[in-house]
């Protein structure tokens, strides 16, 4: 009798653990399944300006994006992290997105292009070297 009771508890969670899907398939997109690559196109080390020339290239495989959701530059001076800002990208074409950010001093920069670009958001970082700061002075990120 207990052997009973021990089959039909087995089949009872079976049956159970087979539903909790409740029929639905959720199928990835092929084009989701490919990595959205974002590449730098500015130089790390930079002229103090005003203002500093940002721009990306954004590709999924060998195709360029030009219908991402959103591209921005949040850029910061090192050890200054929590006064960081955003500013918005334009599409230039050929999976190019640029901004022009301001720039108030001389420095080590950080920059993240948060990317949003076909149901995907990479944010890859890169450091900037303005102008001709002392280098002993800068802290560490």
């Amino acid at each position: 009798m207990m052997k009973k009771w021990a089959i039909l508890l087995f089949l009872v969670a079976t049956i159970l653990a087979g539903c909790t899907d409740k029929g639905e398939k959720v199928q990835a997109e092929p084009s989701t399944m490919i990595e959205v690559k974002v590449d730098y196109l500015v130089d790390e080390k930079q002229p103090f300006k005003k203002e500093l020339p940002l721009s990306v290239h954004v590709t999924q495989g060998k195709e360029d994006v030009d219908d991402a959701t959103s591209v921005k530059f949040e850029i910061w001076n090192s050890g200054e992290r929590e006064q960081g800002k955003q500013y918005d990208a334009k599409l230039k074409g050929k999976g190019v997105y640029e901004a022009a950010v301001p720039i108030a001093k001389e420095g080590v920069y950080y920059v993240y292009a948060h990317t949003e670009a076909r149901g995907l958001h990479v944010m890859p970082k890169k450091q900037f070297i303005i102008g001709n700061p002392d280098l002993k002075k800068v802290k560490k990120e």
